[in-house]
């Protein structure tokens, strides 16, 4: 069976894309996102695939061919659906052939539930005190936004502070989320094609983040912590090396045409 789709770009639409799948219900319009490096993709968020990838279109070839193929670093195409957890995923091999993948990620919505239902599972702790080199970086940033010019002082203790609920886990990961994207230079004060790709990485990278920051609890990897505390440089280390997944991919070329 093939699935026949589209993908659409800030710049043009690209029709004629074959997918080579016996699986049916997959996605069949698709709109561009970002270069991604497919090789650091979760496992346990790919849904189907890989398929082959085929098209009798000249432009679509031309396409992939130009921000695929010729990439290195496995870099790929993260496109979504009108699903807001279902995505694609193109990239190319040795050979130069294009494949696809699917990924979902409804999957951490149920290990959240899942997971909710175990007491033992549960962000639990005391007040810790954190030093302020741990968010030096936006601290900067903020100074600077304020026109604070004092000059460098010694390291200060910044208030206690309690992560100790899945909410406050959770507001702690949208702060950071956004403060990263900031910092790359991400607003949502651009044209709207950047607006909807901002907001697309920032769901992505948040319910990622949430998952990943899980792997503080677990006894099988040996990084359980007996005080089950969360503090703000592993939320800061989860999320930008998710960010180094979905954004930090070095280009030369210009993406879309």
């Amino acid at each position: 069976m093939v699935l026949k789709t589209s993908l659409s770009t800030p710049n043009s639409s690209y029709n004629d894309i074959e997918i080579w799948t016996e699986t049916e219900g997959l996605p069949r319009l698709l709109q561009y996102v970002t270069h991604i490096d497919h090789q650091k993709v979760p496992i346990f968020l790919v849904s189907h695939g890989p398929f082959r990838v085929y098209s009798q279109n000249s432009m679509t070839e031309q396409y992939f061919g130009q921000n695929i193929a010729c990439y290195q670093n496995y870099t790929g195409i993260l496109a979504k659906s009108t699903n807001e957890d279902v995505y694609a995923v193109f990239f190319g091999d040795q050979n130069l052939a294009i494949w696809s993948y699917f990924v979902d990620f409804s999957i951490l919505d149920l290990f959240q539930l899942l997971a909710e239902k175990d007491v033992n599972c549960y962000y639990t702790g005391v007040p810790t005190v954190m030093s302020r080199s741990n968010t030096a970086i936006f601290d900067r940033v903020l100074e600077n936004k304020v026109g604070n010019t004092k000059k460098p002082t010694a390291p200060r203790q910044m208030p206690p502070l309690m992560l100790s609920t899945t909410h406050q886990i959770s507001q702690a990961v949208n702060k950071m989320v956004l403060s990263a994207l900031r910092l790359r230079g991400l607003t949502t004060s651009g044209n709207s094609n950047e607006m909807v790709a901002v907001r697309e990485i920032y769901h992505m990278t948040r319910k990622a983040a949430m998952f990943s920051l899980r792997k503080y609890h677990y006894n099988f990897n040996g990084s359980k912590r007996e005080d089950a505390n969360i503090q703000m440089e592993d939320i800061q280390d989860v999320v930008e090396r998710l960010l180094e997944v979905f954004l930090d991919v070095e280009s030369t070329s210009t993406l879309g045409k």
